[in-house]
């Protein structure tokens, strides 16, 4: 049936262009709080976070706090005549201080326990408030219609800095620079010159400013309230360009917040149902609440934005609470079809996915095919009538460029792009002899040969030359595959088939015979070591090589049986789509973790034919909501084994927390350990055991599944103590030693002991990978909350391994707190506990104080200049770096490096 299609073609491309988005926007998942989750009020001012993650939120009826898992109320003003109040205004500065602007009350102070003292200095500075921010030397920046101030970190009260300037908005640079802004007037302080530079390229445009971002060191956000976003280049004063709703922007100019996040994205917040916005390139991609869905955004009218130290964004509304833009649930990307009923294709079951050889991608549903790029936009939508049957089970290239589409009872097609004409090929109807109406199948291999599978009929490849089709005697080939040998490989109804590389035969390789279970093979694909992977209808996955067949299933961790696609990725990780999530896998075939619709994939329940990995490295799956489509190493980035957090020692009625790395002497002989473990990769496969090494020797070797051990009746002596977290032989580890009374030798013991441990704990992790026998424990361990009984922490082994590491990692600018807790095994919050208990400080001071010191002894040497020093010590900014050093030891870094010059000490230079 040859059919001009044309016309057609045209009609549905420009129906459904519009209807097809990208999921970047629409689809990022967030997670809402509001009165129902705890909060005071839904309608949300401003955000600030603390060092240790604590999330302090203002309403429009007082100031909540959350911890990421409750959300607690707070009284401002205790027994007075007034304890909510309008709350617009928040900081948190070092030690956990918190500040608050209640509307028409005043700034107040307070810390997490609850008390709040109100700040009379600000009245008597007259200063009229209009905004602050903290910096990150711990000061907090106020500034009001007659001028700036600061209160100075671990200070009592304030210091007037400007009188000139005035404002309602903030912003602070890595250059030790204030920014601005008084109606519609920008203007930038420098601290280093006590100069006040003003900015022009605003006058012109009118309305009032809401909110300054910078990005970069040149370029400076601007939202204008009525008018849109300006983006100025900062050092000509240039407006570069202006976004509103006149240029196609946004859905009105009410612009009430916008921020730069951590990856230098910047996000925009229009009241009045305006919306939430992200820049994209150089288009603002819209983020709207969708009726139905509770993961999207809760409510069009953003008042408030702020970024979180993890790149996390949260959005205050108008009436709907905040929204946690969480990164580890948007990682998944997603191509859905959003348009009415009138779309010809509108359907989101997925059947199959191909992408061609210009890396177009091809996503067949239960109501035609679509084509796409790479990023969303659609180029060619094909539908009843120009198909058959509108259910799209498999898409193919072929040598000439023309692409081929299965159908479910509609038989095959051939569309050509030149012509822009579609040929049906059907069982009984023509001369071409093709045997099918149900085509799962379409593959061209490497000698351009153009293979058909289809259920119930033979196997038939397409002959260019006399455009017939020739059929072999195998039936029901419902994936095709090529290994990196050119041996093709064919998965019918509960056998392997496979056509050698310059052979004419295809042989059966396995069947029922050889462990294969009698069920319908749906996906194929080799593995990095020259295997081949295989779905099987209700047996999970199978994977073979040089004659051995291995099954994976929920035995062995998949979430079900029920598997619809199996991929793998360029590190040699599997991906397997069940019918109860998305499951990655390692090389070795043990379960990474499973990734469900809390994750941010569409749905739980995936589909049939409807996977591909790119060539690009990227991953599609095909689902019952659309597709999900993402980077694996996007996916699993962050992703890391669980480590222990804490350790507690229940010694003769008296319980310690015992700092990692150090030494405990019992007073007894008889106790229990117990330990605290973060969050775990998979929910299955997960392992938590403690190995004793006593007096250089392994005798003890004890597996728990349940967080502690007792160990009651040991002898006396050194003990190694190694705790270890993790699945599928890869683990992480925890150590410490512990005495028991009337021990001797213990300085021999001390150095002996943890080799043998070690030696122990890889034979131990040796047989337990070669078996494959996990034990399971519980879902998760609380963090321990309560501060841990520190010993000196000059002497303490967290300092010294704190300091390796941050001395290994000095000029490292992308090395960041999240990435120092992962090193030392434990999570950011009980880092920060654990230092500021030790140090009396906070993470980022102890960090900032490290590398002031290393830059100290380096310009003490003398041979190196200042920007040198401060690009060794991991500071970015010359100028930034000569403001904390200052603030530091009360000199520039010139002048200190000076009054070193010429003296001599030990021979070197002091």
């Amino acid at each position: 049936m040859e059919v001009s299609a044309l016309r057609r073609i045209c009609f549905w491309i420009a129906l459904c262009l519009p209807l097809f988005g990208w999921g970047q926007g629409g689809a990022l998942r967030f997670d809402r709080l509001g009165v129902r989750e705890g909060l005071s009020n839904n309608t949300v001012f401003d955000f600030a976070e603390s060092e240790s993650g604590y999330v302090w939120i203002g309403t429009n009826d007082g100031l909540n706090g959350f911890d990421g898992k409750t959300c607690k109320k707070y009284k401002i003003n205790p027994g007075g005549d007034w304890s909510g109040g309008r709350v617009i205004n928040l900081e948190v500065t070092e030690g956990e201080i918190v500040w608050a602007v209640v509307s028409g009350r005043g700034l107040w102070r307070g810390n997490p326990s609850g008390k709040f003292v109100r700040q009379v200095w600000l009245d008597s500075l007259d200063l009229g408030f209009g905004a602050m921010r903290a910096d990150t030397l711990g000061n907090l920046w106020l500034v009001g219609r007659n001028g700036l101030c600061r209160f100075p970190a671990g200070g009592h009260s304030p210091e007037i800095i400007n009188t000139e300037v005035a404002g309602d908005k903030l912003a602070l640079d890595n250059a030790g620079g204030i920014w601005g802004s008084r109606d519609s007037r920008v203007w930038r302080l420098d601290l280093a010159t006590d100069s006040v530079r003003y900015f022009s390229s605003l006058k012109n445009l009118g309305g009032r400013i809401r909110g300054l971002a910078l990005s970069g060191d040149s370029v400076l956000w601007v939202g204008l309230n009525g008018v849109g976003v300006a983006k100025v280049d900062v050092r000509k004063d240039r407006l570069l360009r202006l976004f509103s709703r006149s240029n196609g922007d946004f859905h009105n100019d009410e612009v009430q917040s916008l921020t730069v996040d951590a990856r230098g994205r910047l996000w925009v917040g229009n009241s009045t149902n305006g919306g939430l916005y992200y820049l994209s390139g150089d288009e603002m991609i819209p983020v709207r609440h969708r009726p139905g869905y509770d993961y999207s955004v809760s409510n069009d009218g953003v008042y408030v934005i702020r970024p979180m130290r993890n790149g996390d964004i949260w959005a205050g509304t108008y009436g709907g609470g905040t929204n946690h833009l969480n990164l580890s649930k948007n990682r998944f990307g997603h191509f859905r079809f959003s348009g009415g009923e009138a779309d010809p294709v509108r359907n989101n079951t997925a059947r199959s996915a191909f992408e061609d050889s210009q890396g177009h991608l091809w996503l067949g549903t239960k109501k035609g095919v679509t084509r796409i790029t790479a990023d969303g936009q659609v180029l060619e939508s094909f539908a009843v009538p120009e198909l058959r049957q509108p259910v799209v089970l498999s898409v193919g290239e072929d040598s000439d460029g023309c692409f081929w589409f299965g159908t479910f009872r509609g038989g095959l097609h051939r569309w050509n792009p030149v012509t822009r004409s579609i040929k049906n090929f059907y069982k009984g109807e023509g001369d071409s002899g093709f045997p099918g109406t149900n085509v799962y199948s379409i593959f061209n291999d490497s000698e351009n040969r153009l293979w058909i599978g289809s259920i119930g009929e033979k196997l038939a490849r397409y002959d260019k030359e006399s455009g017939k089709f020739v059929t072999y005697p195998v039936h029901n080939i419902g994936t095709v595959t090529e290994d990196s040998s050119g041996d093709v490989w064919f998965g019918g109804y509960g056998q392997i088939f496979r056509l050698r590389k310059n052979s004419d035969k295809i042989e059966l390789v396995l069947d029922g015979s050889k462990g294969l279970g009698g069920t319908w093979i749906h996906s194929m694909t080799e593995n990095m070591n020259g295997g081949i992977a295989f779905t099987m209808e209700g047996h999970g996955f199978y994977v073979y090589k040089d004659g051995k067949l291995r099954n994976i299933n929920k035995k062995q961790g998949l979430p079900s049986d029920l598997v619809y696609g199996v991929e793998v990725d360029r590190s040699g990780n599997y991906w397997v789509a069940t019918s109860a999530g998305l499951t990655c896998l390692d090389s070795a075939l043990a379960v990474r973790r499973t990734f469900r619709e809390g994750d941010g994939l569409p749905t739980n329940e995936f589909t049939y034919n409807a996977s591909l990995a790119t060539r690009s490295g990227r991953m599609l799956f095909g689902s019952q909501n659309g597709f999900a489509y993402f980077s694996p190493d996007s996916v699993l980035a962050g992703l890391r084994l669980p480590a222990v957090t804490s350790v507690r020692v229940l010694d003769g009625g008296t319980e310690y927390a015992l700092p990692l790395g150090d030494t405990l002497r019992l007073t007894a002989g008889a106790g229990r350990l117990s330990w605290s473990v973060s969050d775990f990769l998979s929910e299955s496969g997960r392992q938590s055991f403690c190995v004793f090494s006593k007096n250089g020797k392994a005798d003890t070797l004890q597996t728990v599944t349940d967080g502690y051990l007792d160990f009651s009746g040991l002898e006396p002596g050194l003990y190694s103590v190694g705790i270890y977290t993790g699945r599928g032989g890869e683990f992480a580890q925890a150590s410490f030693s512990l005495i028991v009374p009337g021990a001797g030798g213990v300085s021999v013991w001390l150095w002996v002991s943890g080799g043998v441990l070690s030696v122990v704990v890889f034979l131990f992790f040796w047989n337990k990978k070669k078996n494959r026998k996990v034990d399971p424990v519980p879902a998760e361990h609380e963090e321990e909350k309560q501060e841990p009984k520190v010993l000196d922490w000059e002497d303490s082994v967290l300092k010294k391994r704190l300091d390796k590491i941050l001395g290994d990692r000095l000029s490292d600018l992308e090395f960041n707190v999240e990435a120092l807790a992962r090193e030392l095994g434990m999570s950011r919050p009980v880092l920060y506990r654990k230092v500021k208990a030790g140090a009396g400080c906070s993470v980022k001071a102890y960090w900032q104080d490290f590398r002031l010191g290393k830059a100290a002894e380096f310009l003490k040497n003398g041979d190196a200049g200042v920007s040198q020093v401060a690009e060794a010590v991991g500071f970015g900014d010359a100028k930034h770096f000569s403001v904390v050093f200052k603030a530091k030891f009360g000199v520039s870094p010139g002048k200190y490096r000076d009054s070193f010059a010429g003296h001599k000490v030990d021979g070197q230079k002091a």
